[in-house]
């Protein structure tokens, strides 16, 4: 089940951070693979030995950001989404918490 106050606090970190990389130049391309660098460490860090789905979609990410052909994302995106959906859920805060921290890094004393 999904928590409206949990959805509308990543819908607004998530719109904060697509907003300060407009603000700082960064194009739609270099965000989205930004965003999949970000899924992939995420992914590594959920890795449990025995857990062949993490691996699998680690794998399929990295050659996705290797070579960025629809297929190449395609198998990347249906690894993905063969994780069960709780780890997925955890996937996905952990790579917004980073995008976040990278995010505030990299505006750090930019004031």
């Amino acid at each position: 089940m999904l928590d409206i106050k949990t959805s509308h606090r990543r819908e607004r970190a998530e719109g904060w951070v697509a907003m300060n990389n407009n603000r700082h130049g960064i194009g739609a391309a270099e965000d989205t693979r930004r965003a999949m660098e970000l899924l992939t460490e995420a992914v590594v860090r959920e890795m449990r030995p025995g857990v062949l789905e993490l691996r699998l979609a680690a794998r399929m990410l990295r050659d996705a950001l290797d070579d960025p052909t629809p297929g190449a994302l395609a198998l990347a995106t249906r690894a993905f989404n063969a994780i069960d959906a709780d780890t997925r859920r955890r996937i996905h805060d952990s790579a917004l918490l980073a995008a976040i921290g990278a995010d505030a890094l990299n505006n750090w004393g930019k004031q």
